[in-house]
């Protein structure tokens, strides 16, 4: 269970980096939505509609972005912490419990004699 919940959360942590990292390679598109905007709930509608189609959970980290982070070494960082961060989603998956616990989930509970399930 423990398993899940931190590759849930891995998961999560990535998504917001990989969403963050693409925010951050076409910022000045992003700044002009933002920009445009009359008000943050705007921002965000921006931001989850094409040609973004951020998440509510991206969207929410960009509109909270300082201008400090889109600096070359604040990037770099990023793709750092993303490398970690799947570093760690492959370890857990690999080396635990987890691929079995998937593996039932994508082929159904093993069955025993006379039909009944586990």
């Amino acid at each position: 269970m423990r398993d899940a919940a931190e590759t849930a959360c891995i998961r999560e942590g990535l998504h917001i980096l990989d969403g963050s990292l693409d925010a951050l390679d076409r910022m000045d598109a992003v700044n002009i939505v933002v920009r445009s905007s009359s008000d943050r709930p705007a921002a965000m509608r921006g931001l989850q509609s094409p040609p973004f189609g951020y998440s509510e959970a991206v969207a929410n980290h960009l509109l909270d972005l300082t201008v400090g982070k889109q600096t070359v070494t604040a990037i770099e960082r990023l793709r750092q912490e993303r490398q970690g961060a799947v570093k760690s989603l492959e370890g857990l998956i690999s080396g635990s419990s987890l691929v079995k616990k998937l593996t039932i989930q994508e082929q159904g509970a093993p069955v025993r004699r006379r039909g009944h399930r586990y």
